[in-house]
């Protein structure tokens, strides 16, 4: 039901991003790249590296995955501060992670299913680590008393994405889709940037 020229325009981001899904296929490589800043907090780091090749290989695990975040008492608190928490499969392309922003690489015969597989390690590995490190930072606060205020939420959400390679692109967010077909990863390279400020 969406208008036809929206449709047009994910399709054509789908075929740009086409060659970007066939390379990180079979690339388990999150860990050592995007989520290598929080290597330095072991529990949530070693949790998520593990468990990301359960979501290889059993979506009913990835499932699993989704539906414990959501039933988080923080869910609410992630989603009020902006965490980025993708879908792999999200209507938009922006909502996926930079590496799977097209799905036509699923639809491969055979290699479709190390692409899917692929991308449910990548997109679980980023999920859960994110929302284990803010529920780790939420019960810091809790026990500094803390106030989570709007922009606590905002700035604990912001230091995540970038630590875990989901920068803000800031004035050009609305473009982060033609920019992902154009550059290999300008989230991950703008998450290095914001880290420095």
């Amino acid at each position: 039901k969406r208008p036809f020229t929206e449709k047009l325009f994910q399709g054509i981001g789908e075929v740009l991003n086409l060659p970007r899904a066939i390379r990180a296929t079979a690339d388990f490589s999150f860990g050592l790249r995007q989520g290598l800043f929080f290597i330095g907090k072991p529990k949530q780091f070693l949790s998520a590296f593990r468990d990301q090749f359960k979501y290889a290989f059993s979506e009913k695990a990835y499932v699993g995955l989704i539906d414990d975040i959501k039933a988080r008492p923080n869910y609410p608190l992630m989603r009020q501060g902006g965490l980025a928490l993708t879908d792999k499969a999200s209507v938009s392309l922006a909502g996926r992670e930079e590496m799977f922003m097209s799905n036509l690489a699923e639809k491969i015969p055979i290699f479709g299913r190390v692409a899917r597989a692929s991308n449910r390690a990548y997109t679980g590995f980023a999920n859960k680590l994110r929302s284990d490190v803010f529920n780790d930072l939420m019960r810091k606060a809790d026990s500094l008393g803390i106030e989570k205020t709007d922009k606590m939420l905002k700035d604990t959400a912001r230091f995540i994405n970038a630590g875990s390679g989901r920068g803000s692109l800031g004035r050009l967010e609305g473009s982060a889709v033609a920019l992902n077909s154009i550059f290999f990863s300008p989230r991950l390279i703008a998450s290095r940037l914001n880290l420095l400020n």
